[in-house]
Protein backbone atom coordinates (compact mmCIF):
# COMPACT_ATOMS: atom_id res chain seq x y z
CA UNK A 1 0.00 0.00 0.00
CA UNK A 2 2.65 2.49 0.98
CA UNK A 3 4.12 4.71 -1.92
CA UNK A 4 0.73 4.05 -4.42
CA UNK A 5 -0.49 7.05 -5.82
CA UNK A 6 -3.75 5.79 -6.66
CA UNK A 7 -6.64 6.80 -4.36
CA UNK A 8 -8.86 3.83 -3.10
CA UNK A 9 -11.53 2.73 -4.87
CA UNK A 10 -15.37 2.35 -3.16
CA UNK A 11 -16.89 -0.36 -4.48
CA UNK A 12 -20.02 -2.28 -2.78
CA UNK A 13 -21.59 -5.54 -3.39
CA UNK A 14 -25.36 -7.00 -3.68
CA UNK A 15 -25.19 -6.98 0.48
CA UNK A 16 -23.98 -3.26 1.09
CA UNK A 17 -20.68 -4.44 2.16
CA UNK A 18 -17.08 -3.95 0.86
CA UNK A 19 -16.21 -6.16 -2.43
CA UNK A 20 -13.66 -8.96 -2.34
CA UNK A 21 -9.90 -7.77 -3.06
CA UNK A 22 -11.22 -4.05 -3.16
CA UNK A 23 -9.44 -1.15 -1.17
CA UNK A 24 -10.94 1.79 0.53
CA UNK A 25 -11.03 4.15 3.77
CA UNK A 26 -12.10 3.86 6.97
CA UNK A 27 -13.73 6.56 7.19
CA UNK A 28 -16.45 4.64 4.42
CA UNK A 29 -15.94 1.34 5.83
CA UNK A 30 -15.22 1.40 10.27
CA UNK A 31 -13.00 -1.40 11.14
CA UNK A 32 -16.00 -2.98 13.50
CA UNK A 33 -18.22 -3.67 10.73
CA UNK A 34 -15.19 -4.04 8.35
CA UNK A 35 -14.06 -7.20 10.59
CA UNK A 36 -17.44 -8.31 10.43
CA UNK A 37 -17.81 -8.51 6.84
CA UNK A 38 -14.45 -10.31 6.68
CA UNK A 39 -16.30 -12.96 9.65
CA UNK A 40 -19.21 -13.71 6.94
CA UNK A 41 -16.95 -14.36 4.36
CA UNK A 42 -15.11 -17.25 5.93
CA UNK A 43 -11.83 -17.65 3.63
CA UNK A 44 -8.50 -16.82 3.66
CA UNK A 45 -8.10 -13.15 3.27
CA UNK A 46 -5.29 -10.39 4.99
CA UNK A 47 -6.67 -6.98 5.86
CA UNK A 48 -3.95 -4.68 5.72
CA UNK A 49 -4.58 -1.18 7.06
CA UNK A 50 -2.38 1.44 7.34
CA UNK A 51 -2.53 5.22 8.62
CA UNK A 52 -0.63 8.03 7.97
CA UNK A 53 -0.54 10.08 11.61
CA UNK A 54 1.67 8.38 12.94
CA UNK A 55 2.30 6.39 10.20
CA UNK A 56 1.54 2.67 10.89
CA UNK A 57 1.14 -0.04 9.10
CA UNK A 58 -1.11 -3.41 10.28
CA UNK A 59 -3.10 -6.57 9.60
CA UNK A 60 -5.51 -9.18 10.24
CA UNK A 61 -5.58 -12.40 8.88
CA UNK A 62 -9.11 -14.22 8.51
CA UNK A 63 -9.67 -18.04 8.30
CA UNK A 64 -12.88 -19.70 8.18
CA UNK A 65 -14.63 -16.67 9.57
CA UNK A 66 -12.28 -15.86 12.55
CA UNK A 67 -9.32 -13.98 12.89
CA UNK A 68 -5.86 -16.18 13.28
CA UNK A 69 -3.52 -13.15 13.44
CA UNK A 70 -2.87 -9.61 13.98
CA UNK A 71 -0.10 -7.39 14.03
CA UNK A 72 0.42 -4.20 14.92
CA UNK A 73 4.16 -3.88 15.78
CA UNK A 74 5.14 -4.40 18.34
CA UNK A 75 1.80 -5.84 19.08
CA UNK A 76 0.68 -9.07 17.78
CA UNK A 77 -2.31 -11.24 18.17
CA UNK A 78 -5.28 -10.09 20.66
CA UNK A 79 -3.80 -7.17 21.64
CA UNK A 80 -2.96 -5.84 17.92
CA UNK A 81 -6.50 -6.04 16.78
CA UNK A 82 -7.91 -3.94 20.19
CA UNK A 83 -5.40 -1.39 19.23
CA UNK A 84 -6.44 -1.13 15.95
CA UNK A 85 -10.27 -0.80 16.72
CA UNK A 86 -9.58 2.50 18.13
CA UNK A 87 -8.44 3.91 14.68
CA UNK A 88 -10.61 5.92 12.98
CA UNK A 89 -9.27 7.03 9.96
CA UNK A 90 -6.38 5.17 7.41
CA UNK A 91 -6.94 2.93 3.91
CA UNK A 92 -7.77 -0.86 3.57
CA UNK A 93 -6.46 -3.37 1.14
CA UNK A 94 -8.29 -6.64 1.13
CA UNK A 95 -5.78 -9.58 -0.08
CA UNK A 96 -7.21 -13.08 -0.74
CA UNK A 97 -5.89 -16.68 -0.13
CA UNK A 98 -3.52 -14.75 2.06
CA UNK A 99 -1.85 -17.59 4.88
CA UNK A 100 0.10 -16.16 7.68
CA UNK A 101 3.22 -17.71 9.09
CA UNK A 102 1.92 -18.05 12.61
CA UNK A 103 -1.67 -17.76 14.59
CA UNK A 104 -1.86 -15.42 17.31
CA UNK A 105 -5.02 -14.68 17.91
CA UNK A 106 -6.95 -16.79 20.67
CA UNK A 107 -9.63 -15.01 21.11
CA UNK A 108 -13.31 -14.55 19.01
CA UNK A 109 -14.19 -11.61 17.02
CA UNK A 110 -17.28 -11.29 18.96
CA UNK A 111 -15.30 -10.74 22.45
CA UNK A 112 -12.65 -8.55 21.03
CA UNK A 113 -14.95 -6.32 19.55
CA UNK A 114 -16.98 -6.08 22.96
CA UNK A 115 -13.92 -5.24 24.98
CA UNK A 116 -12.46 -3.06 21.68
CA UNK A 117 -15.68 -0.87 21.71
CA UNK A 118 -15.54 -0.94 25.97
CA UNK A 119 -12.38 0.44 25.82
CA UNK A 120 -12.45 2.94 23.02
CA UNK A 121 -15.85 4.34 25.15
CA UNK A 122 -13.80 4.62 28.35
CA UNK A 123 -11.16 6.54 26.94
CA UNK A 124 -13.73 8.70 25.28
CA UNK A 125 -15.37 9.48 28.34
CA UNK A 126 -12.07 9.96 30.44
CA UNK A 127 -10.90 12.95 27.74
CA UNK A 128 -10.65 16.10 29.56
CA UNK A 129 -13.23 18.49 27.86
CA UNK A 130 -11.49 21.85 26.68
CA UNK A 131 -12.89 25.03 28.05
CA UNK A 132 -14.75 27.42 25.49
CA UNK A 133 -12.20 30.70 25.63
CA UNK A 134 -15.03 32.76 27.82
CA UNK A 135 -15.58 30.79 30.25
CA UNK A 136 -14.13 31.75 34.09
CA UNK A 137 -11.87 28.65 35.43
CA UNK A 138 -12.64 28.55 39.15
CA UNK A 139 -9.36 28.19 41.97
CA UNK A 140 -10.07 24.89 44.08
CA UNK A 141 -9.47 25.70 48.19
CA UNK A 142 -9.26 22.33 48.67
CA UNK A 143 -7.41 19.18 46.41
CA UNK A 144 -7.98 15.77 45.55
CA UNK A 145 -5.99 12.97 47.67
CA UNK A 146 -2.82 12.59 45.78
CA UNK A 147 -2.73 15.84 44.31
CA UNK A 148 0.19 16.59 46.22
CA UNK A 149 2.21 14.33 43.97
CA UNK A 150 1.57 15.73 41.28
CA UNK A 151 4.24 17.29 39.06
CA UNK A 152 3.64 20.37 37.06
CA UNK A 153 5.76 21.84 34.56
CA UNK A 154 6.83 25.78 35.03
CA UNK A 155 4.67 26.40 32.46
CA UNK A 156 1.59 24.73 34.38
CA UNK A 157 2.73 26.42 37.48
CA UNK A 158 2.31 29.91 35.83
CA UNK A 159 -1.17 29.20 34.89
CA UNK A 160 -2.14 27.47 37.97
CA UNK A 161 -0.89 30.44 39.80
CA UNK A 162 -2.95 32.73 37.34
CA UNK A 163 -6.13 31.19 37.93
CA UNK A 164 -7.96 33.81 40.15
CA UNK A 165 -11.87 33.16 39.68
CA UNK A 166 -12.36 36.35 37.63
CA UNK A 167 -9.99 35.71 34.21
CA UNK A 168 -11.69 34.55 31.44
CA UNK A 169 -9.56 31.78 29.29
CA UNK A 170 -8.65 34.19 27.00
CA UNK A 171 -7.53 36.59 29.51
CA UNK A 172 -5.27 34.01 30.65
CA UNK A 173 -3.82 33.62 27.06
CA UNK A 174 -3.58 37.44 26.90
CA UNK A 175 -1.78 37.88 30.37
CA UNK A 176 0.34 34.60 29.82
CA UNK A 177 1.37 35.26 26.22
CA UNK A 178 0.33 32.36 25.16
CA UNK A 179 -1.93 31.12 22.50
CA UNK A 180 -5.76 30.39 23.48
CA UNK A 181 -5.81 27.04 22.33
CA UNK A 182 -3.03 26.06 24.37
CA UNK A 183 -4.16 27.85 27.20
CA UNK A 184 -7.67 25.46 26.85
CA UNK A 185 -5.38 22.56 26.29
CA UNK A 186 -3.65 23.05 29.76
CA UNK A 187 -6.85 24.29 31.76
CA UNK A 188 -8.42 21.02 30.92
CA UNK A 189 -5.49 18.65 31.99
CA UNK A 190 -5.19 20.74 35.44
CA UNK A 191 -9.19 20.30 35.86
CA UNK A 192 -8.39 16.37 35.04
CA UNK A 193 -5.84 16.63 37.97
CA UNK A 194 -8.76 18.07 40.51
CA UNK A 195 -6.52 21.21 40.63
CA UNK A 196 -9.42 23.83 39.40
CA UNK A 197 -12.56 23.57 38.46
CA UNK A 198 -14.10 24.44 35.14
CA UNK A 199 -17.44 26.07 34.79
CA UNK A 200 -19.60 25.48 31.93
Amino acid sequence: MAGSDQSPTRRTSAHGGPQRGMSGQLADYPLPELLQFLQGMRKRVHLLVERAEPRQSAGIYFHAGRPIHAYLPPLEGDDAVLALLSWGQGRFLLIEDAVPERETVASELQALLLEGLRRLDESTRSLPVCPRPESIPQPRTSFAAGSDDLLLTLREWRLLAAVDGSRSVSDLGHILGRDVAEIQRALANLAASGLIKLTP
